[in-house]
């Protein structure tokens, strides 16, 4: 199968897990050079991943369609793609996102080999079905970029390839304008902080009290400036919470690749399971990550400066629950400020520490 000539890798979305996918993608590249490697991704997310190196073409699917026509405009859109991705005659189509949508993507593309997880490996909505070569997995690839990297060994890439760090390449004209965005923001001179108080799920969320007095503790005990992150309206409003006590202020407005360069630029980052988490790891960020219903091993964020903090000693996490959690969602607000910034401490102290997984969170 190495003989493929060009391959065609579907992951949609979310924006952590396209992040995840870029090593197994980066080991692609550098095992097969010759190879002509395409990329769907969700609209919402391929700002960010458009010219990287180990990609040659990026293909977007469209998340909604005009108001009130959502369910017939996506339909229009994955026909639509599905007639470019033919016309550029993929002989390979690896889904790294293992549900229905992805693997409809994959039939649209016409490729002959199709290549997914098997169900006992974690593909789920039937879509293991459209597959028609499932390789193995190993029992120890507990992280989902592992069990990516399993799916590339078909197209020459070697078993057992170790899961580097993503690489997200500096873009230009988005650091001009963070430049220009920090210079109104940040003391001249001074390092910063980012922290982010959103995320996509209610109970990944970390109390804003928390985060403002982490906030005011950054500033008053490590001496960084702090400023809060933010995408739409909602979060928007939570980052003006975090500011009220005066320990940080909201960052500009960015979109994904100035929020990359903004990150690149900070001397730490602070926030839960969510996509600037992973961002700030995959462009070297100390990066302190909140983890409660999701698990850990299986989503830490890759980079070369990471620290996992969970909330020990509580039994029902990781639940993957995204909202009602009868339990008020302990396994988030048990992860104390002062947890955090003794993390804060090691990640900015340590040179390049392996990533690591503590239940320090708790006072």
């Amino acid at each position: 199968m190495s003989s493929v000539r060009s391959a065609l890798i579907v992951r949609l979305s979310a924006l952590g897990d396209c992040i995840h996918a870029l090593p197994a993608i980066q080991a692609l590249r550098a095992a097969r050079p010759d190879l002509r490697i395409g990329w769907v991704v969700d609209d919402r997310f391929s700002p960010l991943f458009q010219g990287h190196p180990a990609v040659d073409e990026l293909h977007v699917l469209p998340r909604r369609g005009p108001a009130g026509k959502s369910w017939l405009a996506r339909g229009a859109s994955l026909r639509d793609l599905g007639q470019q991705l033919r016309a550029c005659g993929f002989e390979a189509a690896v889904d790294l996102q293992g549900l229905a949508k992805s693997a409809l993507v994959a039939l649209a593309s016409g490729a002959p080999l199709r290549i997914g997880l098997s169900s006992a490996a974690g593909a789920k909505e039937l879509s293991w079905a459209t597959y028609n070569c499932r390789p193995p997995v190993p029992v120890s690839a507990r992280h989902v970029g592992e069990r990516s990297m399993a799916l590339m060994v078909p197209l020459g890439v070697p078993a057992g390839t170790a899961l580097a760090d993503p690489h997200l390449p500096v873009r230009p004209e988005a650091a001009a304008r963070v430049e220009a965005a920090l210079a109104g923001l940040v003391t001249s001179g001074r390092r910063f902080a980012v922290i982010n108080p959103g995320a996509g799920w209610e109970t990944k969320l970390w109390p804003l009290g928390h985060f403002a007095e982490l906030a005011g503790r950054l500033r008053s005990e490590a001496g960084l400036e702090v400023l809060v992150s933010w995408f739409g309206q909602r979060e928007r409003e939570m980052a003006d919470r975090i500011c009220a006590g005066g320990g940080a202020r909201p960052a500009a407005a960015t979109d994904l690749p100035e929020l990359a360069e903004l990150l690149r630029r900070a001397a730490l980052f602070v926030g839960s399971d969510t996509g600037p988490t992973h961002i700030a790891a995959a462009v070297g960020t100390p990066t302190v990550a909140l983890f409660g219903p999701a698990d850990s091993v299986r989503n830490r964020p890759l980079g070369p400066r990471v620290e996992v903090l969970t909330a020990g000693g509580v039994d029902c996490a990781p639940c993957w629950r995204r909202k009602a959690c009868r339990r008020g969602v302990v396994c988030m607000s048990a992860i104390r400020p002062e947890g955090v910034l003794a993390a804060a401490r090691r990640v900015l102290d340590s040179g390049n520490p392996q990533p690591a997984t503590r239940n320090r969170g708790l006072a």
